[in-house]
């Protein structure tokens, strides 16, 4: 996997955790997070179902040793 690919995979889960943690920016940090997650379009979801179809990752990277 290179650079990217890892990069683009925490975006990913990142946004998942923002989607189920009911995520609100209450910092300048947490602000500028959520700025460039609208951005790249990884926030917000319309639903869970939009969420988990735009967040897809590989389901073999949960099954590695």
């Amino acid at each position: 996997m290179t650079r990217e690919e890892k990069t683009d995979t925490v975006v990913r889960l990142f946004s998942k955790a923002m989607f189920y943690g009911d995520w609100e920016c209450e910092t300048a940090t947490e602000c500028l997070i959520e700025e460039i997650m609208r951005d790249l379009e990884y926030w917000p979801y319309e639903s869970e179902a939009d969420m988990i179809e735009k967040s897809a990752v590989d389901e073999n990277l949960f099954n590695k040793d």
